[in-house]
């Protein structure tokens, strides 16, 4: 009663003005952040059952929280950007988080210098310089680009290097730079150079194609199969980049298009990046969210423009997102220009939209596939082969390395239903072992691991990386702890040494090694 007194009383206290609101529950951990033009009006709505507190999410949490933290600013758009870093300091469970946020890479070329050079960036600056991308492929990306510059003479070296360098390098040698720094290129000739490396990388590849399909057959008519498979896998890099899917568009205008939808207990966004009136790559996000549409497409377009990536002065979106106006002038802000939020309804970029649909229908059924029955068929497979009572939702996988006795450290990665649980990864070092002992180390880590078992749940199968001597070990700890609840889930790490025993006994060594010898295969 006291506490629900303290915090109605700081309630009636909050400000007026724009701001960031934070809730806070047990040992002052943030549940929640939001943000709000009007502070006080927002978060005593929340508690008045009125406005925002109609969210299931929201209303779910409110019997958690003790305390109430406000950070007001100056304008909304100050608001906008602390909410989101304050998302990803804290990760509060109550909002919507992208995890996966890193930014794609552009191919950036400085015109303005005398002698450009490509570079990849993963920031988009207003620096003067022409960016092209971004491309979702980073691999294929930058096999395209040095496939460029050496098609093309193009310099890899910096500009001090260029600066002070007095004569030809190895790349000029090897005949992939024009070299630039010696003067054995004019500024107009490496010019040309650049803009019929930007039309390879707006798409007309056709001449650099060409050129490389007959390098490859010349060395593979030559024999020379290895040379002929690295022009092949460099032609393939072209294409990933260039060969993209027209888009009938009244104009060439750059777009991102973005759809969201709810599949199950998740939201899935798929982003298709439209430039120069064609496909250039897309990319999807899957976040486990219960909130609603317009607010998860509004935190989404914050998190997803924050960190430096390249704004269109267009964006397509499925849902109408919360506070339009508000993301429309900070986007334009961070672009420096005017930036268009549109729901479209008709015409051709309606059809974008729907082109978006089904790309995140397609890439829902694959990635149903892979964490469904595929997964599933999997663990069937691995818990008949290991004779366990069950498909394992939990596994755990320990692995000890060393450098000549030093610096001893030991791996723990976990699945869980099939796929990989990042959260749950640990890394020991070795405190009480002195020397080159895996046994031992194994023994320290597998006590370590199950007197943490109130942090995390305990596998139903554990898997050691070693000989007998490791397995011995790791069942000894936990004979030694007591873990029965462990040993008895885990029953892989005695069934191979007692199935072997026994099949010794009844049928002789040989019968015994044969038989498991075709379990093995």
């Amino acid at each position: 009663m006291k506490r629900a007194a303290a915090l109605e009383e700081k309630l009636a206290l909050l400000p007026r003005g724009p701001g960031v609101y934070l809730f806070l529950g047990r040992a002052n951990r943030v549940l929640y952040v939001g943000k709000a033009s009007d502070l006080r009006s927002r978060v005593r709505s929340y508690f008045a059952g009125e406005g925002p507190a109609d969210r299931p999410r929201i209303r779910a949490l409110l019997p958690e929280v003790r305390d109430v933290e406000v950070i007001p600013t100056s304008r909304e758009q100050e608001a906008l950007l602390l909410e989101n870093s304050l998302i990803k300091r804290h990760r509060p469970r109550g909002n919507v988080r992208l995890k996966d946020d890193k930014n794609y890479l552009c191919v950036r070329i400085d015109r303005h210098h005398p002698f450009p050079r490509i570079t990849l960036v993963r920031k988009f600056r207003r620096d003067g310089a022409r960016y092209h991308g971004p491309y979702a492929s980073a691999r294929a990306v930058r096999e395209a680009v040095r496939t460029i510059q050496a098609a093309f003479g193009l310099r890899v070296c910096s500009d001090h290097v260029l600066e002070t360098r007095g004569r030809p390098c190895i790349y000029h040698e090897m005949g992939r730079c024009r070299a630039p720094c010696a003067g054995r290129v004019t500024r107009a000739e490496y010019r040309k150079l650049v803009r019929r490396a930007e039309e390879v990388l707006r798409g007309d590849a056709r001449e650099l194609l060409a050129d490389l399909e007959r390098r490859m057959k010349e060395r593979a008519a030559a024999l020379e199969y290895e040379k002929a498979a690295e022009v092949r896998d460099r032609m393939a890099a072209i294409r990933r980049i260039t060969e993209r899917q027209a888009v009938k568009l009244p104009d060439l205008r750059a777009r991102d298009v973005i759809h969201v939808s709810r599949r199950g207990a998740d939201l899935l966004f798929l982003v298709l990046f439209v430039r120069d009136g064609a496909l250039l790559s897309r990319r999807h996000h899957v976040i486990r969210s219960d909130a609603e549409l317009p607010e998860a497409a509004a935190a989404f377009l914050v998190q997803f423009y924050a960190e430096g990536k390249a704004v269109p002065p267009e964006i397509l979106l499925s849902e109408e997102p919360e506070g339009r106006e508000l993301l429309e002038d900070w986007l334009s802000g961070v672009r420096g220009g005017k930036v268009r939020i549109r729901v479209p309804r008709r015409g051709a970029p309606r059809e974008l939209l729907h082109l978006a649909a089904r790309n995140a229908d397609e890439a829902a059924a694959r990635r149903e596939i892979t964490r469904g029955e595929g997964t599933r068929f999997a663990l069937e497979a691995l818990a008949e082969r290991l004779s366990l009572e069950g498909p394992p939702a939990r596994i755990e996988c320990i692995d000890v390395s060393t450098l000549q006795g030093t610096a001893t450290v030991a791996s723990l990665v976990a699945f869980e239903d099939g796929l990989p649980h990042p959260a749950s990864y640990r890394r020991y070092r070795i405190r009480t072992v002195r020397g080159q002992d895996d046994f031992a180390a194994m023994r320290e880590v597998l006590r370590r691991r199950v007197r943490r078992m109130d942090e995390m749940p305990l596998p139903d199968l554990l898997l050691v990386d070693g000989g007998r001597g490791q397995l011995s070990a790791a069942l000894e700890a936990m004979r030694e702890l007591r873990a029965t609840s462990l040993v008895a889930p885990t029953q892989f790490l005695q069934l191979f040494w007692a199935a072997l025993e026994r099949e010794i006994k009844q049928r002789g060594w040989r019968t015994a090694f044969e038989r498991l010898r075709r379990i093995a295969r």
